[in-house]
């Protein structure tokens, strides 16, 4: 059975039930005269536009669709959330904000970040109040047309030109919150090891001081296969997990092609104590893909591939 809720949420192979989407109506202001940190616009601003996130302003979608160079832009919006633990803390997710970006919470710096492809995360717990439970996130974002920035395809001009685009500003990706225990895990990478029938586990976590146990378990096309627990220590533990399934007659493992693209769902949670401190769902393929004599192999077997080669 498909999980519509996971399908629908911003990070499906990196999922905690715990999210709230932030796209949406956002308050929206262009400040070319880059004043708005002078005056203090992250403590209070009279906006008088609005735009649609995760759309850039450029785009007709955003609701805006001026496609005028504006270095400086500025967002806020307001919004709330459940009940939560005690020792919960709160994130707030930016899938890409091109190119650099300041965040307030509730008029409190709480993080920047550069770089317009790249997701990052500043976390909310030390600005909110725990008893009302909202939040105003104010988001400041500068875009150059400087030809230095990284800048993709984008054109540092305002028209466009051959295969340069329309610029790109702002928050262009989805915006979310998200809700873990006193730990969390920043990512996992999932090595799959089809030969042995394994796939190998890494977790980073954002902490560095973690001592405890992660407790896994292994799906396959919604039946679980395997559990398990195993200690963990440090920043970046890993380890191995069996992907065999126990049945005596169906035991194999079931490898991923483009003509059967079987998936394993992995669940993972982060336990101190009894206490569960975080849990995230994802998936794998198990696939070999390597290149020996000139061709590329799928899982040990010659993969075709109908390529156009350009010639001058």
């Amino acid at each position: 059975m498909i999980d519509r809720e996971k399908m629908a949420s911003p990070r499906p192979d990196f999922y905690r039930r715990g999210w709230k989407s932030l796209n949406g109506a956002w308050k929206f202001a262009f400040d070319d005269k880059n004043t708005g940190i002078r005056e203090g616009w992250q403590n209070g601003h009279a906006y008088e536009r609005e735009i649609t996130v995760p759309f850039c302003y450029q785009s007709r979608k955003s609701g805006i669709g001026e496609t005028e160079g504006h270095p400086c832009l500025w967002y806020e919006r307001d919004f709330s959330w459940e009940e939560q633990a005690e020792d919960a803390r709160l994130w707030l997710n930016f899938g890409a904000v091109d190119y650099e970006a300041v965040v307030w919470i509730n008029g409190r710096w709480a993080g920047s970040h550069k770089g317009g492809h790249t997701p990052f995360s500043v976390e909310m717990t030390p600005f909110v109040s725990r008893t009302d439970k909202t939040a105003r996130v104010t988001v400041m974002c500068r875009d150059s047309y400087d030809t230095a920035q990284p800048r993709g395809k984008q054109h540092w001009n305002i028209e466009t030109d051959r295969c340069w685009y329309t610029a790109t500003s702002g928050i262009w990706q989805n915006v979310w919150m998200e809700i873990t225990g006193p730990r969390r895990m920043e990512h996992v990478r999932l090595i799959p090891l089809p030969d042995q029938g394994e796939v190998r586990v890494k977790i980073s976590f954002a902490e560095p001081d973690v001592c405890g146990e992660v407790r896994w378990k292994l799906k396959l096309e919604g039946g679980e296969i395997g559990t398990g627990a195993v200690a963990v220590k440090g920043k970046r533990p890993e380890f191995i997990i069996a992907v065999r399934q126990e049945d005596p007659i169906d035991n194999t493992v079931h490898l991923w092609s483009p003509e059967k693209p079987v998936l394993y769902d992995l669940e993972l949670e982060y336990l101190e104590g009894a206490s569960a401190c975080d849990r995230v769902e994802t998936y794998f393929g198990m696939r070999t893909i390597e290149v020996k004599e000139n061709h590329v192999l799928l899982n040990h077997f010659p993969l075709y591939q109908r390529l156009k080669y350009l010639t001058k």
